[in-house]
């Protein structure tokens, strides 16, 4: 799906995964109280990762980035990039929430994201 230059030993989009510093992450994602919580948990130092939520953090405007996606003027690679986030996106916002997160109490902040 992705070239392996955007996948591997790039520092302007690190793994959001890799920036968890837990053995479990499902705990440690589940255990985050707020919004701001995850998205700190996913973005500990800055903006150079795959799923950017610094915008968020810094309340400068309700956006994320999705940053892996190599530079391209090709009309098929950027429908198709564009297709996905929006689905993700979609699916992330409207869909059942797995089990674990269920369970954790949120705050509101970020709901402007999806309305």
């Amino acid at each position: 799906f992705m070239p392996l230059s955007r996948r591997m030993n790039n520092q302007y989009i690190q793994s959001n995964r890799s920036a968890i510093p837990f053995q479990n992450k499902h705990e440690a994602i589940a255990s985050c109280k707020t919004d701001t919580d995850l998205f700190k948990l996913l973005n500990p130092e800055g903006r150079y990762y795959k799923l950017n939520c610094q915008n968020l953090v810094k309340d400068l405007q309700p956006t994320l980035e999705f940053r892996q996606h190599s530079s391209t003027s090709n009309y098929k690679k950027v429908s198709a990039w564009i297709r996905f986030c929006a689905a993700l996106v979609y699916n992330s916002a409207n869909g059942p929430r797995p089990p674990a997160l269920s369970l954790v109490e949120r705050d509101d902040q970020g709901d402007d994201l999806f309305n």
